[in-house]
């Protein structure tokens, strides 16, 4: 069976991604340009969507509000 993806990087809600060539996808946060080379186009595009969704769902359902001092 194939292997999974770990993007170890937080999901924030303005993060912008996009496939920028067959085979490269670059995401953009508030700190830095990262991008990932695939062998495979489909690859590519089943990560970008995939990840494309992840974004979709962080700003249809924001994490709760982080407060100091809260509990």
């Amino acid at each position: 069976s194939e292997g999974g993806w770990c993007l170890n990087a937080p999901i924030y809600q303005t993060l912008t991604l996009q496939k920028v060539s067959s085979y490269f996808v670059q995401w953009q946060d508030h700190l830095k340009v990262n991008g990932l080379a695939f062998s495979q186009d489909a690859l590519a595009t089943k990560f970008s969507t995939v990840v494309t969704i992840c974004v979709k769902n962080v700003l249809e359902h924001p994490p709760p509000s982080r407060r100091r001092g809260a509990s």
